[in-house]
């Protein structure tokens, strides 16, 4: 990496770790996981089978989201 300032901007290059990012900045994240999982269970209990739907669904997409986060 360079200290050469950015052509358009004119500021100062950064790389990952002077800006704090890391693996885990994106949407899918443990507390967007958790609350699916929960919305899941809450919607899975009322007893309409559109709700029921629903909460499978929810669960089902935050137990993937939390192997992929795990694994990748």
């Amino acid at each position: 990496m360079t200290d050469e300032p950015h052509a358009e901007t004119g500021e100062p290059r950064t790389d990952d770790s002077q800006t704090g990012a890391t693996d885990d900045d994106g949407w899918l994240t443990e507390g967007a996981i958790g609350a699916l999982i929960v919305a899941g269970v809450v919607l899975f209990v009322v007893p309409e089978p559109a709700t029921t739907g629903l909460g499978t669904l929810l669960i089902v997409a935050g137990v993937v989201g939390w192997v992929v986060n795990r694994f990748r």
